[in-house]
């Protein structure tokens, strides 16, 4: 049964998946309404499980085989350890990468613990066990147990003035996710804006990504802050959504070791009136490939690089370092912010690209070699091989205007 509480907003249509999620500002600027948690698999989708199956619910418990679950954000659930002051959930997927969450003793209520972790992953088959820590050392491990995630529609209960580590609606298929990315709503003084994404079927059998918006007028909030990124992700965003396992996807990786990434793409859009926007490609680069952001208690973020392929009419990136760069026999701009962001780098197309190829190691490897070699004089922080790329993602960031937005092709191939 599919229970929808406003302001999330289902439909199907078409042959294939039609699915719109909403996003409605209250009057503080964050998300209204709460629902259930609730899961609709896409029948229609290339690649999804067996969509015959029953799920089995939202839980998992410690040394147990939970099978496909009706969600990808479940609840675990284990016993206490006597002289445990903190307990570390270790999810392993099938290519032996791990990814932690740490939980405090107030997960637990007598002798038994629970805890839901703000990590979405879609598509995957994941080991897991809890360790009982004291002063940072383990004291004991649970038994492993074993889980499946849908490759889904996953609706989250949505509460008001959302952060940046709560859950939006997402849309899982293939080893891609379309996130509602509200992150910077604050930023707008009204109640009235509005956000969807949806996905659906074309006639070639191939899935289109798309989303809507309304985010007024260039005096209903801060004009120089970006709002929102509706966006579709491969790889792990964050350590909070996971597209599918590293056998998959090949990331995270360091760079030093990172497979040759081939993103091609082609997209169309709608501006109503006035509209500030750009479109945009991204990868954050970690500390370490235990992927972590600012969900955690330790954010390993270490390097932010954009790609922007059409800019927006008045605001830029940052401080111009370099124009005229030649990458993918196209001319770039570079941006850096060495004031307030000595981790950022962003190339803005002198031309803007509607659709086209990137071989986006060819980025990763000049900020790389630019970054290294003028790190001390422009006050910015060097790019290292040690990083860890943790997604490819792709979007649009939003600071007023209403308009849509269609990605006709997002392929991401790695050799």
């Amino acid at each position: 049964m599919i229970k929808i509480t406003s302001p999330i907003v289902l439909s199907v249509a078409l042959s294939g998946l039609l699915v719109a999620l909403s996003g409605c500002g209250s009057s503080d600027g964050g998300i209204s309404g709460t629902g259930d948690p609730t899961v609709m698999t896409p029948a229609d989708i290339s690649g999804s499980p067996d969509n015959n199956s029953t799920p089995n619910g939202g839980s998992v418990t410690a040394g147990a085989t939970a099978g496909t679950l009706d969600t990808a954000t479940p609840e675990f659930q284990w016993s206490a350890t006597d002289g445990a002051d903190a307990y570390q959930i270790v999810l392993t997927d099938p290519g032996d990468n791990q990814i932690t969450y740490d939980a405090g003793t107030e997960a637990c209520a007598g002798t038994s613990c629970s805890t839901t972790p703000t990590v979405a992953f879609h598509n995957n088959t994941l080991n897991w066990r809890v360790d009982a820590l004291s002063g940072g050392q383990v004291l004991q491990s649970s038994a492993s147990g074993s889980y499946t995630t849908p490759l889904s529609l996953a609706l989250t209960p949505e509460t008001s003035n959302p952060s940046v580590c709560d859950i939006w609606p997402s849309i899982a298929y293939d080893n891609f996710i379309v996130l509602d990315n509200i992150w910077n709503n604050r930023q707008v003084n009204s109640d009235q804006w509005m956000q969807n994404i949806a996905a659906s079927q074309s006639a070639e059998g191939g899935t289109i990504a798309s989303w809507t918006y309304d985010w007024l007028a260039e005096s209903d909030g801060d004009r120089s802050a970006v709002k929102a990124y509706p966006e579709i992700i491969y790889g792990n965003k964050l350590g909070t959504h996971v597209s599918g396992s590293k056998e998959q996807t090949g990331l995270p990786e360091t760079v030093n070791n990172l497979p040759e990434f081939t993103v091609e793409f082609a997209y169309s859009e709608t501006l109503d009136g006035s509209v500030e926007r750009n479109v945009a490609l991204e990868s954050f680069f970690h500390d370490s490939c235990d992927i972590t952001g600012p969900c955690d208690l330790d954010d390993n973020r270490a390097y932010e690089m954009m790609v922007w392929v059409n800019n927006p009419e008045s605001n830029r990136p940052g401080d111009l370092a370099v124009s005229g760069v030649m990458i993918d026999n196209r001319l770039w701009d570079v941006y850096i912010k060495p004031r307030s962001d000595k981790k950022y780098i962003a190339f803005t197309a002198q031309t803007p690209i509607t659709e086209g190829t990137l071989q986006w190691n060819r980025f990763v490897e000049w900020t790389m070699q630019w970054t290294a070699a003028n790190a001390d004089s422009l006050n910015i922080n060097a790019l290292t091989s040690g990083l860890c790329m943790a997604a490819i993602e792709m979007g649009t960031e939003l600071w007023w205007g209403k308009g849509s937005f269609t990605l006709d092709k997002y392929k991401i191939t790695k050799n």
